[in-house]
């Protein structure tokens, strides 16, 4: 019985090496691509001055210019983590009425009760130290499109 508990566990850690390694070989072969595509387009100016009117353009800089997206990805991934979080509280206070109301399950109901709303609550508070951080370094802006106050 002991030998089966050892399989299972080595055979489930390597199942979530195997996710790991599937999530970073895509996340280098597109990185890859990309850089590919930056070079081959690079390839096709003869000469400098194109190459600089084309990198001054808004294209170029939009093409080039890795940070101008990093503030609006900052911005979506912070969102989904609140949402996140929320979805996981309000789970939870659900379950938590259910086992008020009178659940058949008894008290056993109480564990995904915990469970969720803790989830929940540390999703929010990791959400809310991650806003500080990317503020505190630069990374996220203090209004939607890092304009300063001042301007409309």
């Amino acid at each position: 019985m002991a030998w089966s508990i050892v399989v299972l566990i080595v055979a489930e850690l390597a199942f979530v090496g195997f996710l790991f390694w599937l999530f970073t070989d895509y996340r280098v072969r597109q990185e890859r691509i990309r850089a590919e595509e930056r070079e081959r387009l690079l390839a096709r100016f003869a000469t400098g001055q194109e190459l600089s009117d084309f990198l001054s353009s808004p294209g170029g800089e939009k093409l080039f210019n890795a940070q101008q997206g990093l503030a609006r990805r900052g911005s979506r991934k912070l969102i989904a983590a609140v949402v996140t979080g929320m979805i996981l509280l309000f789970m939870g206070i659900f379950f938590f009425l259910m086992g008020w109301m009178g659940n058949p399950a008894g008290d056993r109901i109480f564990v995904p009760a915990w469970f969720f709303t803790l989830s929940g609550l540390c999703v929010l508070v990791c959400a809310a130290i991650s806003t500080f951080l990317l503020r505190r370094f630069g990374l996220l802006p203090r209004n939607g499109d890092g304009r300063g106050t001042e301007q409309p």
